[in-house]
């Protein structure tokens, strides 16, 4: 059996509550007089807000907006003037703007799909026109005070050295059109031989040509075809070749041996375009009907084609 001594640490005094309750009390009402002190002297020391009246921005209205230019074509069968007036342009001014034009553009040669721009300032009078004939062929005239003045624009162009080949299947002009390039390439081709060979009645199916020809090229689109630095063309076992050459003297094509391609007599009176009748016996008559003898070879040509001939003479 242990023995218990009585405990006989110290406890600390302890205040009986009747005495606590009066300090609790003075503490509670301490903090909230100090917190009611903290709030009035932020209050005091915070400025006040200053109202501010929002004011209306002042806005200067929109300048009137210019009238859309006109876009379109000179149309068929019809002259600059015509045109001019079309688009509701006044007498006097038409006259101005042909003259400023006129050293810039030849007249005679004005085809139905050029594109015509006309330009008006706000009050609706004519300022600029522009008259594009090809992507790089392109004038304008402006006014500037009631003059007008014309100027040709520099487009800048890009050139290519293409190489074009293939086989003909039934005539040169079909076979480079199938190839996806225009007639003009064809006409530069057989020029180059004209005095040598007649493509119109000479050529025949599975000939063989190639040549490397220079593309002009304006902001990615084809504009025109250059020189043809090389043409070569192979039927019944010959070939002819020309390479164009130029210097201070002279220029144009000649063979690898250095001759000349150009002769004194030509193998076609047209330029070379296509054959619509051959010679025969037995051909049916696109007028009469029936079959009848076709005693000639007839060319068919556009409209003003030139007809070359070795001395002066006279058609009627």
């Amino acid at each position: 059996m242990r023995d218990y001594a009585p405990d006989r640490r110290k406890r600390s005094p302890r205040l009986p509550r009747r005495r606590m309750l009066p300090i609790l009390g003075a503490v509670f009402f301490l903090s909230i007089f100090v917190g009611g002190m903290v709030l009035l002297y932020n209050l005091h020391s915070t400025p006040s807000p200053i109202a501010v009246v929002p004011q209306m921005a002042v806005v200067p209205p929109d300048p009137p907006p210019s009238p859309a230019s006109v876009v379109g074509s000179l149309g068929k069968g019809k002259t600059l003037q015509e045109a001019l007036a079309a688009l509701g342009v006044a007498k006097d001014q038409v006259v101005q703007i042909v003259e400023v034009l006129r050293p810039h553009i030849d007249f005679r040669r004005l085809q139905a799909q050029d594109g015509l721009e006309l330009h008006r300032d706000p009050a609706g009078d004519p300022v600029k026109f522009v008259y594009r004939q090809s992507p790089i062929d392109i004038v304008e005239a402006k006014r500037e005070d009631d003059i007008w003045t014309g100027t040709r624009l520099e487009v800048p162009v890009q050139c290519q050295v293409v190489l074009v080949s293939g086989t003909l299947k039934e005539s040169l002009f079909e076979s480079i059109e199938r190839m996806g390039e225009q007639p003009q390439l064809v006409l530069d081709f057989a020029e180059i031989f004209a005095w040598d060979f007649d493509f119109a009645a000479d050529s025949q199916p599975g000939d063989r040509f190639r040549m490397l020809v220079e593309k002009v090229y304006a902001n990615e689109q084809f504009v025109k075809y250059g020189r043809i630095l090389v043409a070569e063309y192979e039927c019944e076992e010959q070939r002819h070749t020309g390479i164009y050459f130029q210097d201070r003297e002279r220029k144009g094509y000649y063979t690898p041996a250095g001759e000349s391609l150009r002769r004194a007599f030509l193998k076609s009176p047209l330029d070379f375009t296509r054959i619509s009748s051959t010679f025969t016996y037995a051909r049916r008559h696109p007028i009469l009907g029936g079959v009848r003898p076709h005693l000639a070879v007839d060319y068919a040509a556009p409209h003003g084609t030139p007809v070359r001939a070795v001395a002066d003479g006279r058609v009627e």
